[in-house]
């Protein structure tokens, strides 16, 4: 019992929520210009009132962050991001900026995932309490 609690709430899972909540926060300027693209093809005037507007422009908003993904300081943020909070060894990740296409690709497909799951789990999390209360 102890054991399943400290793997549900010890410091290291309460790091790894930190490391998606960062992710979460790092998603929100590529949902935002999601909204600006979503909002006025879907003639709406308030996307976050509507939920699949809100899912709408996050698609949008990923696609755009995979882009980004492919500037070489993406990698090095990411692999410290991981390393410090997730407390992945140094020898696991590479450091440097990705000089292959092969490594770009993967650098890219690691940020969206981290920035898309951080979205969802930051989105949860700022949901779920007060609906529970």
């Amino acid at each position: 019992m102890r054991a399943s609690l400290r793997a549900l709430f010890g410091r290291r899972a309460r790091r790894r929520w930190i490391h998606l909540i960062l992710g979460g926060a790092l998603a929100m300027p590529y949902v935002f210009v999601g909204q600006l693209v979503v909002g006025p093809a879907m003639d709406a005037r308030y996307v976050f009132q509507d939920l699949f507007l809100q899912l709408a422009s996050f698609a949008v908003g990923l696609p755009l962050a995979a882009v980004t993904a492919l500037f070489p300081l993406t990698r090095p943020l990411e692999s410290g991001a991981v390393r410090w909070l997730c407390g992945v060894a140094p020898d696991r990740l590479a450091y440097g900026p990705a000089r292959s296409r092969a490594a770009k690709g993967r650098t890219a497909a690691w940020f969206t995932l981290h920035l898309g799951l951080g979205g969802i789990i930051s989105g949860m999390s700022l949901a779920l309490p007060p609906f529970a209360v």
